[in-house]
């Protein structure tokens, strides 16, 4: 076996370790933070809904409830890309890193 192949075997672990981990950390964290959300906008829409059949609230209040619901969403996902965005660039420097570890190591 080549150095050129140790290299690329080492580069290829390393990157499917890394890449891995973050990709179960990842699907960990959205599914707790949808798991929550979910609960929440329950418990939410079930209180506004019986306010709402009390006339406690109006219909216009109902409606502005549901639109900041939606819109607290939206943003949360808007804020979760941005994160997974960063996360992927971590990967990236972390696969970078290793590559030149990993080259200094073995082809040198």
């Amino acid at each position: 076996m080549s150095k050129f192949d140790n290299f690329f075997g080492a580069v290829l672990n390393a990157a499917e370790t890394v890449g891995g981990k973050a990709a179960r950390d990842f699907l960990q964290q959205a599914t707790t933070d949808s798991e929550a959300f979910k609960q929440q906008a329950e418990a939410d829409l079930q209180t506004w809904t019986v306010a709402r059949a009390n006339n406690e609230i109006t219909q216009d209040d109902f409606d502005s409830l549901i639109r900041g619901q939606w819109a607290e969403a939206a943003l949360a996902a808007l804020l979760k890309a941005q994160f997974a965005g960063q996360k992927a660039a971590d990967l990236r420097d972390q696969i970078i890193k290793t590559a030149i570890s990993a080259a200094i190591t073995i082809l040198l």
